[in-house]
């Protein structure tokens, strides 16, 4: 039963494999150096640049954390629904990780919650999870669809809403832990 289940393995392993070359001769062909893949590897290493500027120095540690959990997040659930066939991305900076869209849930995504918990903490972290889901959800994914970096297949942009809400909501309680336990 083992033996059996490691040969369906290695079948699929294989495939697996003659895919990716296959993605690997496609992005060096099509997406390497084009504009696209300008864009997006700016949109990839611009965010943090601007962040490193105008961060509160004296909570970095803080939103480092909240910046983290964003990344876990979104690049699992990216990961996720590329896996189900929901989407995929065209012209990443890389062309070994392809499965989620780097750019966005390595650069912008943690930057902009990382922003937006820093700058007017009064301001309510339930209207800036509803501008941080409108924002993402119904403008820039429909921008991105537009201009060719990923195209939808069984998704609809309003299906991000309520999970760009979340993860704000989440992000901005795990940015106000007053302490850890010591580790002994």
């Amino acid at each position: 039963m083992v033996d059996e289940l490691i040969k369906k393995m290695t079948q699929i392993h294989k495939t697996i494999g003659k895919m990716n070359e296959t993605y690997i001769e496609i992005w060096k062909e099509d997406m390497f150096l084009t504009w696209r893949w300008w864009l997006t590897t700016a949109i990839l290493i611009l965010p943090w640049i601007f962040w490193l500027i105008v961060r509160k120095k004296q909570s970095t540690n803080r939103l480092l954390l909240s910046g983290l959990f964003v990344y876990l997040i979104t690049s699992g659930l990216d990961s996720a629904g590329v896996a189900f066939g929901l989407w995929f991305y065209l012209y990443t900076p890389f062309p070994y990780i392809h499965s989620f869209f780097m750019p966005w849930d390595f650069g912008a995504f943690p930057v902009m919650v990382m922003l937006l918990i820093q700058y007017k903490p009064n301001i309510s972290p339930y209207l800036k999870a509803i501008f941080f889901a409108v924002f993402s959800a119904i403008l820039f994914e429909p921008l991105f669809e537009w201009m060719k970096l990923y195209a939808l297949l069984k998704w609809k942009h309003y299906y991000g809403v309520p999970i760009y809400f979340f993860i704000y909501i989440i992000a901005h309680k795990v940015s106000k832990r007053q302490h850890f336990e010591p580790i002994e």
